[in-house]
């Protein structure tokens, strides 16, 4: 940076020629202190100029840093703050929000601007803007995988479900006939986790789970007769007989053989897309995080016992998705249509965990039955 580095020469030059004109205009007539002040003006928006120029040559060395390495890594304190070096820095790299004075990243256009080159650099920008459903929706349609950033009610969006793959459409055609539940852990207040997100983006992907009809029940019905919304006693198992909902409130058309509407009981909704699995040799994947089973899984489960319907549930061995590990849950559902769906008990399938792979090859599918 030798330009920056004569600016800067010339600047302190300028400082001590103001500081010996500051004392010899003391000594001086009026007219000499008049032509001295016009000196001293004249240095003073030479030195402004100069500041200016520094502050240019080092927004611009940083952007060919960034150009060269990909990162900002050691850029000075003063730099983090200019908004209008990272609205240019975002347009090279989105990442470079990461760098950012923590209350750019709470500007709107600026985060806009970043998540639209790079989805994912939505997990840099402030709580407010990961909540917001238009930064969150640019993000989405750049990277599906940024919707596991994205905070409170934006997380069941219909609009950003859809376009991160999340939403599955009644009316789309798939290769495959038979139907799919997925059960994730969400409770009353709460959101689909970073992990469910990412599970469901990996299923939506494998070559093989990606033909099925999935049904998420996290993008559709949210209410619940059940006061506690999750108690494994209430007695509502998604029947009309046990539902404390109307069928008006549970069924589009209020009949009795009419699909779950937005008014549906969760359980009953949950319930119904069961059934329709049965029906067409379909399953359910639920997903076991490592903190265990939700309330709302465990009566998915007895709900999935009483129609009998086929339940493979996958147990995390550590708190992140790695789409690799989609091959064994799709290992596992394939082996079980090669048996002809025979046994239609619950069975395990523990994930293998990333420190495991780390130590060598990545280790054969374990599974069982229950």
């Amino acid at each position: 940076m030798p330009g920056v580095l004569f600016q800067s020469a010339s600047a302190l030059l300028s400082f001590n020629v103001l500081a010996c004109c500051a004392w010899y205009v003391s000594e001086s007539s009026p007219f000499f202190q008049r032509f001295v002040f016009s000196v001293c003006v004249g240095l003073a928006s030479c030195c402004c100029y100069c500041s200016q120029l520094r502050r240019k040559a080092e927004r611009e060395w940083w952007l060919s840093r960034l150009w060269g390495v990909g990162h900002l890594e050691g850029m000075p304190e003063a730099l983090k703050k200019d908004r209008d070096f990272f609205m240019q820095a975002v347009r090279v790299y989105g990442r470079s929000l990461e760098h950012a004075d923590d209350a750019l990243k709470a500007d709107k256009q600026l985060v806009l601007r970043a998540v639209t080159k790079y989805g994912t650099s939505l997990r840099y920008a402030s709580h407010s803007l990961r909540a917001d459903r238009e930064v969150v929706l640019a993000a989405v349609r750049n990277k599906p995988d940024a919707m596991k950033w994205a905070k409170g009610d934006v997380r069941k969006d219909e609009q950003c479900l859809k376009a991160a793959g999340l939403w599955e459409e009644t009316l789309v055609l798939k290769s495959s006939a038979e139907k799919v539940v997925l059960s994730v852990k969400f409770n009353p207040g709460e959101h689909s986790t970073q992990y469910s997100i990412q599970f469901a983006l990996a299923m939506r992907r494998d070559p093989f789970l990606g033909k099925f009809q999935t049904y998420n029940p996290n993008a559709w019905c949210m209410r619940s007769c059940d006061p506690q919304y999750t108690d494994f006693t209430h007695p509502c198992r998604g029947t009309d007989d046990t539902c404390q909902y109307t069928v008006q409130q549970n069924r589009e058309d209020g009949q009795h053989d009419g699909r779950p509407g937005v008014t549906s009981c969760w359980r009953f909704a949950s319930r119904y897309h069961q059934e329709q699995c049965k029906e067409t040799r379909g399953f359910m994947i639920q997903v076991q995080e490592v903190g265990g089973l939700g309330e709302s899984q465990r009566i998915e489960t007895d709900m999935a016992r009483q129609t009998g319907l086929k339940v493979f549930r996958t147990v995390a061995q550590d708190s992140s998705f790695h789409s690799w590990q989609m091959r064994q849950v799709s290992k596992a559902v394939k082996a079980w249509y090669d048996s002809c769906c025979m046994d239609v008990n619950l069975e395990v399938v523990y994930l293998s965990s990333l420190s495991t792979t780390h130590k060598g090859s990545r280790p054969a599918l374990h599974h069982k039955t229950q």
